[in-house]
């Protein structure tokens, strides 16, 4: 477990996630690895902490994590205490108030990234810059995007016949006709580890392209935020899977454009990320401008099929184990309490001899309490857990 001082519990629940996801886990020791050996020691043979990178002070936490016995538990990371580290987005990172999971998880990602490049950490680089074609400008209508020097920039033209689509790669530039490729490549060091999934995003007769052109922003992410009261799709009056979230997340939408335009939009994956973390869509604003909690239960399972039909030019879904799962007691988002599920990709066992063949068991981590639970179809039920952060890993 972790040790809980004051309000630090969203601090513990997301730290939890994070030590027992590997690829983000290895990356942390990795860059704490990489640390010293490049830092210069001081007299007595150790590195001021200050001058330690965020994301290697994490790294040297991971291994005193997983180094620690069985029965204590750990304190939080020296960097977590008494205000040493401030996350951009007004998020504070000191457990003096209670902070929303998600919102930290975010920043937090954000500063590991801007600190790995002081480690020397670099995104690996993609074939696609060294085959890259010049681009092709968009039709007229559908220019815009200018530099400071006028010049179009990241634009292109892809397909062939009618189905012509004009790419724009979110100031990434273009790379030939594999946009995706050409945001990987410009990805910082996280996001392109372990990170780097890519979103397509579909509008059609948008203001400023011609009726019937559409035009594709390719665009990074690192977590993507899904609905909670999505249909199941395969058992109306269910609790949705987590692909229906998915898939309402991503679904087409037409708005009225105003100026006689029907705009339609719609999103598919890009490129598929080693580490998968969806944000179930917890907290609504009514007419009052009141937050409140969307406790809508959506069904989870260890293992998670994104559809093909949700991932641009693929021939089969992607496959994903669910590794952690962060959880929210509570009302408010400024309240209640923070525990994580630790999973592993754990499944079901075989029946054995006599048994129920649901054996399999997973770890609630409640601050610097852990606890077995069996494996159940309807994993984080106990004590009105919501899902709210979940961690996949392929």
């Amino acid at each position: 477990g972790i040790q809980n001082h004051a309000n630090a519990c969203y601090i513990a629940g997301v730290l939890q996630a994070l030590v027992h996801c590997p690829p983000i886990a290895s990356l942390l020791v990795a860059a704490h690895v990489a640390s010293q050996a490049r830092s210069k020691l001081t007299g007595d043979g150790k590195t001021p902490t200050a001058s330690v990178p965020l994301a290697a002070q994490l790294g040297e936490w991971v291994l005193r994590y997983w180094a620690s016995s069985t029965v204590a538990a750990v304190p939080l990371p020296p960097c977590f205490s008494g205000g040493a580290v401030r996350l951009g987005g007004g998020v504070a990172a000191d457990g003096v108030r209670q902070e929303d999971a998600g919102e930290f998880l975010q920043s937090l990602l954000k500063a590991v990234d801007a600190s790995l490049v002081a480690v020397g950490v670099k995104s690996p680089t993609t074939a696609a810059g060294a085959n890259s074609k010049q681009s092709v400008p968009p039709p007229a209508a559908a220019r815009g995007a200018t530099t400071a020097s006028g010049t179009e920039r990241g634009w292109l033209t892809v397909g062939k016949g009618k189905e012509k689509l004009t790419v724009r790669t979110d100031g990434a530039g273009a790379a030939g006709n594999d946009a995706d490729a050409a945001v990987a490549a410009n990805l910082p060091p996280l996001a392109g580890q372990v990170l780097q999934g890519t979103l397509r995003v579909n509008t059609k007769n948008a203001k400023g392209t011609a009726r019937g052109v559409t035009a594709v922003v390719v665009e990074p992410f690192v977590t993507i935020a899904v609905p909670v009261s999505a249909p199941n799709r395969t058992s109306p009056g269910s609790p949705p899977t987590v692909a229906d979230c998915l898939t309402a997340a991503l679904a087409k939408e037409s708005v009225d454009g105003g100026d006689g335009r029907d705009i339609r939009r719609n999103a598919l994956f890009g490129t598929m990320p080693s580490v998968l973390i969806v944000q179930l869509s917890r907290w609504a604003v009514t007419r009052e401008g009141d937050v409140v909690k969307l406790s809508n239960r959506v069904q989870l399972a260890p293992t998670l099929t994104v559809p093909k039909a949700l991932i641009h030019g693929a021939a089969a879904g992607a496959e994903y184990k669910l590794q952690s799962v962060v959880c929210h007691r509570g009302d408010m988002p400024g309240s209640g309490h923070y525990v994580t599920y630790v999973v592993n990709g754990t499944t079901v066992a075989a029946p054995a001899p006599g048994g129920s063949g649901r054996d399999a068991t997973i770890a609630i981590a409640n601050d610097s309490r852990v606890q077995r639970a069996p494996l159940t179809q309807g994993l984080c039920e106990a004590e009105n857990d919501s899902p709210y952060l979940l961690l996949y890993s392929r």
